[in-house]
């Protein structure tokens, strides 16, 4: 599978059960986002699965969102708080949020990630 832009391009399949998003969110412009969650929560499907990883509000020294719209420069990303993370993605239902555990033998983290699993919303309750 080709690179595909999230924000321009068709996206192949039609629903996924798992959709793993590891350092796009914090890279999307603030005026972006909305066309990030319109891309997104559509092609999750019933009972799936969205995680994010993303850097920590207080961990990174990153751009406002006003700096940001004003320049047009990322520099090299945001962060956001888990606060931020549940309330973006507040269409999706929190399985867990917290920061990414450093200390763990054989697997990578760094105490400047925040991790979030969501899941999709009952059938009944699902209005994108």
């Amino acid at each position: 599978m080709s690179a595909v832009d999230i924000l321009r391009d068709p996206l192949p399949g039609d629903q996924y059960d798992v959709i793993y998003d590891s350092g796009c969110f914090h890279h999307i412009a603030p005026h972006r986002r909305l066309t990030y969650l319109e891309r997104i929560l559509p092609a999750l499907a019933p009972a799936g699965h969205f995680a994010i990883i993303t850097f920590a509000a207080g961990q990174v020294e990153t751009p406002t969102d006003l700096e940001i719209l004003t320049t047009g420069d990322t520099a090299g990303g945001m962060s956001f708080s888990l606060d931020d993370l549940r309330t973006t993605f507040a269409a999706l239902t929190p399985v867990d949020l917290r920061p990414v555990r450093p200390n763990i033998p054989n697997t990578f983290g760094t105490p400047f990630l925040n991790a979030a699993l969501f899941t999709t919303p009952t059938v009944a309750n699902n209005t994108y």
